[in-house]
């Protein structure tokens, strides 16, 4: 699930003066990308690191708009170092 969904349905659920939606987004859903990007600042040792995050799409725009924002990271996608036709290829191909 991305993000603009939990925005859309999930922020939304309840009614009258009944957020359960947003209660649970706002305490358990932001609280914990949160506490990803502290983990990733906690094993950052250098501005030389290298990090590659393997992590669910919901969790990609917060966590990208914690290190944008933070101004320590530069974000980059995994995208421009694979190999689109290796990744047609079957494993034994590539082996030989």
């Amino acid at each position: 699930m991305d993000h603009q969904r939990y925005i859309r349905w999930i922020a939304r659920i309840g009614l009258g003066d009944q957020y359960p939606g947003a209660n649970w987004l706002s305490h358990y859903w932001y609280d914990r990308n949160l506490k990803i990007f502290v983990n990733l600042t906690r094993i950052t040792e250098s501005a030389d690191d290298r990090i590659m995050l393997i992590i669910g799409a919901g969790h990609v725009y917060l966590i990208q708009q914690f290190l944008e924002e933070s101004g320590d990271y530069i974000i980059e996608s995994p995208l421009r170092y694979l190999d689109a036709d290796a990744a047609d290829k079957p494993v034994s191909e590539e082996t030989e």
